[in-house]
This record gives C-alpha cells, sequence and structure tokens, in this order.
C-alpha cells in the first residue's frame, strides 16, 4: 500500500484531485490512510470545490462506529477551512460545528480558531448580490444534520458577526492565545461587516500585536471600506512610523 499512498500523493501536488480521491478511496477502504493522508484529502476536496467530498470525511470521521482515524486540532482545521472554501460561501456553520466539535474534545486552539474566523472573514468578503440565483444551498446535501445549514437569512451578517465575536469570547474565556493571524482575520470580517468602531476595539484591546503588517492594512482597509478616509490615512501614517 506505500505505493498507492505515494502515487496519492503525487497527485495531490499535480493537482489530480480525482484521482487522488480515487486513490484515498481505495485507501480509507482498506483502512490504510492515515492522519496525514485524510489531511491532505480534505484539503484536495477543498481545492477542488468538492464540498460533498469534505462531508463524507467528516461523516467518516465524526460519525462512524470505528473511524480509522482520530480527530485532532490539524484535521479540525483543515475541516474549517474547507468548509470556509465553499465556492458559494455557504458552509460557514460548518465550519462552526466542527469548531464546537473540536472546542469540546479539548483540542482547539489558536489555529483552529484562525481558521474558522479567517473562514468567517471570507464569507462576508462576497457580496449578496455577486450571488447567482441557487448560491444559497446546502452544498451536497449529503452532509450530517449539523452540516446542512446555510446562510439562510435574509442578509446574514449579524449572524456571521455573531459567531466572531463567540469565537473570540471562548479563546478568551479558554485561555487560547491570540495571535497576528487572529487579530488579523477578526479585523477584516468586522472592516468588511461595517463594525469599523468594533475593529478598533480590538485593535484597542491587543496594542502588543496591532503594529504588525498585516493588522495594520486590514485596519486600512476596514476604514477605507466603512468610509473614514482620514482615519485610513492615519493608520498608514502610524504604520510608517513602526517601520
Amino acid at each position: 500500500m506505500a505505493a498507492l499512498a505515494k502515487a496519492f500523493y503525487r497527485s495531490a501536488r499535480s493537482g489530480d484531485f480525482q484521482a487522488a480521491w480515487e486513490m484515498l478511496g481505495a485507501a480509507r477502504r482498506a483502512r490504510t490512510a492515515d492522519k496525514h493522508m485524510y489531511g491532505v484529502g480534505i484539503a484536495c476536496a477543498s481545492r477542488a470545490g468538492r464540498i460533498g467530498w469534505v462531508d463524507a470525511l467528516w461523516r467518516e470521521l465524526r460519525h462512524s462506529d470505528a473511524p480509522p482515524v482520530e480527530l485532532n486540532s490539524h484535521l479540525s482545521t483543515a475541516f474549517i477551512t474547507a468548509y470556509g472554501a465553499d465556492p458559494q460561501r455557504s458552509r460557514l456553520r460548518s465550519s462552526r460545528s466542527v469548531l464546537s466539535y473540536a472546542r469540546d474534545q479539548g483540542f482547539a486552539n489558536t489555529t483552529t480558531y484562525n481558521a474558522f474566523i479567517n473562514a468567517a472573514a471570507r464569507t462576508i468578503e462576497l457580496p449578496r448580490e455577486g450571488r447567482a440565483a441557487g448560491d444559497e444551498v446546502h452544498g451536497s446535501g449529503a452532509g450530517p444534520a449539523e452540516l446542512e445549514s446555510d446562510m439562510e437569512i435574509e442578509d446574514p451578517t449579524d449572524e456571521i458577526v455573531a459567531m466572531v465575536e463567540e469565537a473570540l469570547a471562548e479563546m478568551r474565556n479558554r485561555g487560547i492565545a491570540f495571535d497576528t493571524h487572529t487579530l488579523n482575520s477578526a479585523i477584516s470580517a468586522f472592516g468588511r461587516a461595517g463594525r469599523l468602531e468594533r475593529a478598533l476595539a480590538l485593535r484597542q484591546e491587543h496594542a502588543d500585536l496591532a503594529n504588525d503588517v498585516f493588522v495594520v492594512n486590514s485596519l486600512v482597509a476596514a476604514a477605507a471600506r466603512n468610509g473614514d478616509a482620514l482615519l485610513a490615512l492615519e493608520l498608514l501614517n502610524l504604520s510608517l512610523i513602526h517601520i
């Protein structure tokens, strides 16, 4: 089976995701696929835009009686990222369900939370008017119950912001460290959602991280997006001082 694993990784690296998926399926049936193969398989499904594949792997690892490998922080992060990268931007609740499971099992860490907050920011990124009719669907319809809900409400922005706030609160309450990626993704989410004051408050709360170039860029983008040109210029000037 070593040859099968090598062929799988070769197909994944070359972007032949269909072949990679078929070889992963063979390894899964033989129960020779390890955690790394599953992680790469989740990434392949995401890059191929095949949310149904992601659902299948989640069901297998989360809901089967004898999962071939145990979920951990790395695999949970991969699932969160894959659902967040859904081309229709309709599976953020799926990402949140995975994060909640990782939290309850005790292996959610900074990277896991960062993946979710970044997924939330990406979900806000696509304007509602840019979605084609029928975009608000349930992915493949093949996922477990907690993964089949999409952003069905008229304007999902409030719900997304609430989920970001909830994730940040969980990090604080559980003593999970914030880093510059946390701050950057959260500020991006708040800026895209029109919550400039919340983005600035988060910057104030984590002043030790706020001079990171990516964080500053996100703040500038948030100010510009919310029509505060003076603040955007002020932030740019401050960033030059710290270069």
